[in-house]
């Protein structure tokens, strides 16, 4: 109020100035005039009067002193209303920071703080409320709307179960869920409730998110997808807020085209993990679980809203959360089989050049454990090979065809040093009609130019290798041509002996097949082995984990024997023997302590165990590690020359394949005597 009666009172001097400053003049020009009336001469007299110099000032002065007082008292005006327009707007923003619980750093942010450092000019628009909300929209601080992104029913490129494999479980129980929004009646008619939500459970990379989209696209239902972490903030409610903005949305959507809609929230756990009432709880989250938990299942019917989430931690979800009538299909999406990966190979490489001979059983049993992500990177590492081979004939066949070019033209010269064309279509006249022509066309800006398209080299399709060395780079990385280059004699052999060593055990042992034996680093290994199962193995008999941590120590026993020497590149092989051993003694029952089981841990604190029974796994585990290290090493000693003779091969080839491998020594006749090995 103080304001405004400031701004009414400048009003109301300037326009008294204005008066007063008007009328002043009008008065002393009358009195003026009057006067000389009054002492004008006769007729034929002439007079000359001259006004004084006070009179002059005065009247120059008056307009003058007039508009600046005018312009003071609007400036004075403006000023106040602007300030108290400011000092409203600061009030408001005060009681907006004050009821979300935010200090003003909190509010602005570290973009806002700098902005009002700067200056603020009449007319800036950066700290009006609709620059707030914008500001709030992405930078996450305070606001409450919908943070899924909506996928209308006749989005393009929508999913369908066709792009899926690899999960028949799954796809089945999704396609019922399918048939039930498509048509209810049958349902309806047994009395079946539509479920309202479905948790998609597995481990990373199995397809879970491919899934909740190939159920939208089948159902022609609209899809909202989002993440538990969107609903996570410090501010006490804003999450909640979120919950039923989205699910007010999702209403909406549903009235609006008639149709389900799904609501697909990626990484549940974020949001949905165990409440407690310890240091470890979270009054924010459990407020956004609970309006979630709210919303799934509160005092209402189902109204054609479906939530879908996807989690690899189903174990660390509230037990409010899962329980049926909220979650009520837990679907597990698994890794994949032999024949899943063999289909997941055939969807993703379905665009692919591909040629006619790739053998998609055998990729599919070389890579044992892949998810559908993997087996996808692999299909486009596979492309990406290819791609690189047919650029390099693309040059080659660009080089080849400008060289052709130029010796024709070079073979074409005429006798006044000009070139000729050589190949003339028939009927064509002769002489340089074609240069001529040539020349039109290139000063003569409306004639088109002929387009002369780039040579190509053939197509290359991919192969069963492209694929190969494809699954050596998802596995294990590019392969390090340059350190290989940089490595000695001796490293090279040092490294050839130690993978020759687990190849070798693996062979005799009658282990896995063989895939693959090379010495190209490839991250952060120098070499390795590949081995394949002819079969998914889903459990593991103690003689197959004794011959897997006999063939990881051979690596090491190899280089003692055939090079004398001991280096840092067997610790990978180590942690994995001792690591197998432990849990032969501690969970699998398969040493002389008998069937116990224990948590796998480090330390015999964690474990909880006393220390005269730990004393016993250490020594039990001691003991299968030292039996597999003798038996590797007398199966080796036995066949020092023909390791010898496939040591000098695989320095010169680099890499060899496994069939390659196995016929190589089969032809060198080793005899391994039936006693040696036995444990």
């Amino acid at each position: 109020m103080i304001t405004i009666y400031r701004s009414i009172i400048a009003v109301a001097l300037a326009t008294t100035a204005f008066l007063s400053l008007s009328i002043a003049p009008i008065n002393t020009n009358a009195a003026a005039a009057e006067a000389a009336s009054a002492a004008a001469p006769g007729p034929g007299t002439f007079v000359t009067a001259s006004p004084a110099p006070q009179e002059i000032w005065t009247a120059a002065k008056q307009p003058t002193m007039m508009m600046v007082l005018v312009v003071l008292g609007l400036i004075l005006a403006v000023y106040f209303i602007r300030r108290h327009l400011k000092n409203n707007q600061a009030r408001q923003e005060a009681n907006e920071r004050s009821s979300l619980g935010r200090s003003d750093d909190d509010y602005y942010g570290e973009e806002m703080r700098n902005r009002r450092s700067g200056d603020r000019n009449y007319g800036d628009n950066r700290y009006d409320s609709d620059y707030r909300n914008d500001f709030n929209s992405t930078t996450g601080g305070g606001n409450t709307k919908n943070p899924a992104q909506l996928i209308p029913p006749n989005a393009p490129g929508k999913n369908t179960f066709a792009d899926v494999a690899g999960q028949p479980e799954a796809i089945s129980r999704l396609r019922e869920v399918c048939e039930w929004l498509k048509e209810p009646e049958v349902y309806n008619r047994h009395d079946a409730q539509l479920p309202r939500g479905i948790l998609l459970v597995g481990p990373p990379g199995t397809g879970k998110t491919l899934l909740a989209r190939a159920l939208a696209g089948e159902a022609d239902a609209s899809m909202y997808i989002t993440t538990g972490s969107s609903f996570v903030e410090m501010y006490v409610g804003v999450g909640a807020s979120r919950v039923r903005t989205l699910f007010e949305d999702a209403r909406k959507q549903r009235q609006r085209t008639q149709k389900p809609v799904l609501i697909f929230i990626d990484e549940i756990d974020a949001v949905g993990g165990a409440r407690g009432n310890g240091t470890s709880s979270n009054s924010e989250r459990e407020q956004t679980l609970n309006q979630l938990l709210t919303e799934m299942d509160g005092f209402e019917e189902n109204e054609g809203i479906i939530v879908l989430a996807a989690t690899n931690r189903s174990d660390m979800l509230d037990a409010a959360l899962k329980r049926k009538g909220r979650f009520d299909l837990e679907v597990f999406v698994d890794l994949p089989d032999v024949s899943g990966r063999e289909a997941i190979f055939k969807v993703h490489s379905r665009k692919k050049k591909l040629d006619q001979a790739v053998d998609f059983a055998l990729i599919a049993r070389r890579t044992f454990g892949f998810s559908g992500a993997d087996i996808e990177a692999a299909c486009n590492e596979a492309a990406v090979i290819a791609a690189r081979k047919q650029s390099l004939l693309d040059k080659a066949a660009q080089a080849e065809a400008a060289a052709k070019a130029a010796a024709e033209v070079k073979l074409g010269e005429s006798a006044d040093g000009k070139p000729e064309l050589l190949s003339k279509p028939a009927g064509a006249p002769k002489g340089n009609s074609q240069s001529k022509a040539a020349e039109a066309v290139a000063t003569n800006p409306i004639v088109p130019k002929p387009v002369v398209p780039k040579p190509v080299g053939p197509v290359t399709l991919i192969t069963t290798d492209m694929l190969d060395e494809a699954i050596s780079i998802v596995e294990a990385g590019e392969a390090r041509k340059d350190r290989l280059q940089a490595m000695t004699l001796e490293d090279k052999r040092q490294t050839a002996f130690h993978e020759l060593g687990h190849a070798v055990i693996t062979l005799v042992l009658k282990g896995d097949p063989i895939t693959k034996i090379t010495i190209l680093p490839r991250g952060r290994a120098l070499g390795y082995v590949q081995t394949h199962t002819e079969s998914d193995r889903w459990n593991m008999t103690k003689e197959q984990m004794l011959k897997r941590i006999t063939s990881a120590m051979a690596g090491r026993i190899a280089q003692e024997i055939f090079m004398n020497t001991v280096d840092t590149g067997a610790s990978s092989d180590f942690q994995q023997a001792n690591n197998m051993a432990k849990l032969m003694v501690t969970q699998f029952g398969m040493s002389k302590l008998g069937r116990i089981y224990l948590a796998d841990s480090q330390t015999p604190v964690a474990m909880q165990v006393g220390p005269k029974l730990a004393d016993a796994i250490d020594s039990e585990v001691q003991s299968i590690v030292q039996q597999c290290e003798e038996r590797a090493r007398e199966i080796l000693t036995h066949c020092q020359e023909a390791i010898r003779i496939m040591c000098d091969v695989l320095v010169e080839k680099e890499t060899l394949l496994g069939p390659d491998f196995v016929s190589r020594w089969e032809a060198l006749n080793v005899v391994v005597p039936e006693t040696a090995g036995k444990s």
